[in-house]
């Protein structure tokens, strides 16, 4: 049986201002960001990764710390293209065709490396970790045979 083919946009983490995550861009949301389109399955996953976050600012026109945090650490260990959900999946996409690449986006959790950053200031860990989006990503890397790494600015995940 054939493998189904998919494409993602991941950002590219050494072209990214790293000031526009943590404080946002005038347009808002991520349209401004460097992006490649990497169809699955992809040849070499060495220097990919995918996050599993949550947003971390009530405004969502500001950038976000967990965001930015995951690019830092990327950088660091040689990361060189980041999928995000809100990046990686078209988000104009019909209802039908939304919910095919949210299903086949859950691939990367369990192939890839998984940077985790689901730091906020005004809610517990345990209630983030209880949200069933994250709670299905959850799922998904825990069995990922390569890295799952936190990263976070609030040290609510980390021990």
């Amino acid at each position: 049986m054939a493998e189904l083919q998919f494409e993602f946009r991941a950002l590219v983490t050494e072209e990214i201002d790293e000031a526009l995550l943590l404080h946002g861009s005038p347009e808002g949301g991520f349209s401004y960001l460097p992006v490649r389109t990497f169809k699955w399955p992809f040849d070499d996953i060495s220097q990919m990764a995918v996050l599993s976050w949550r947003w971390d600012s009530a405004h969502r026109l500001i950038g976000s710390r967990n965001i930015f945090c995951a690019l830092r650490h990327s950088k660091k260990i040689g990361i060189r293209y980041l999928f995000i959900d809100v990046v990686a999946i078209d988000q104009t996409l019909g209802v039908e065709e939304l919910l095919q690449q949210v299903s086949a986006f859950t691939v990367l959790y369990r192939t890839i490396t998984v940077i985790v950053a689901y730091d906020t200031v005004d809610e517990f860990f345990r209630s983030t970790m209880q949200r069933p989006w994250i709670l299905g990503e959850v799922r998904n890397f825990r069995h990922n045979p390569t890295r799952v790494i936190y990263v976070g600015h609030n040290r609510q995940g980390s021990s």
